[in-house]
């Protein structure tokens, strides 16, 4: 059994216009240090659970899961391209890694968004992405 961070891992490496530009250097949670270039590097923003009226916790089930996506090369224009392969997932549903989700909603992220992977002059460009998972169940 798996948790919607690794499935959405797990779906971003299987996906062959993904793997084609990055391989498998797809990174969950730590900002990497010295991955090679292109990556994608993932982190959970939020989620919210469906509660029924009787208020039992154990019944509840996230529904609604948002991730960071950056999407970091050392060339602007393939950091974009690896964006626009993400993105291109919009509306997908059905299989997720270990699991099933109703939806997938990809979208440019905010324009207040502060991208993790930028250090001071470090050469990276960021294009950042946010992922919303509805409905993932294993």
């Amino acid at each position: 059994m798996g948790s919607v961070d690794e499935s959405l891992v797990s779906y971003l490496l299987g996906r062959s216009g993904i793997t084609s530009l990055v391989e498998a250097r797809v990174s969950q949670a730590t900002v990497p240090e010295r991955e090679s270039l292109p990556y994608i590097w993932v982190n959970r923003g939020a989620s919210e659970t469906l509660d029924d009226l009787s208020a039992n916790p154990s019944d509840t089930t996230a529904f609604y899961e948002s991730f960071d996506v950056e999407c970091v090369s050392g060339d602007l224009a393939k950091a974009q391209l690896l964006a626009a392969e993400v993105k291109s997932l919009h509306k997908n549903r059905g299989e997720f890694g270990a699991g099933e989700v109703q939806a997938l909603i990809v979208s440019d992220h905010s324009d207040h968004y502060r991208p993790k992977n930028i250090g001071d002059d470090d050469g990276r460009h960021v294009a950042s992405v946010e992922i919303e998972i509805i409905g993932y169940t294993e």
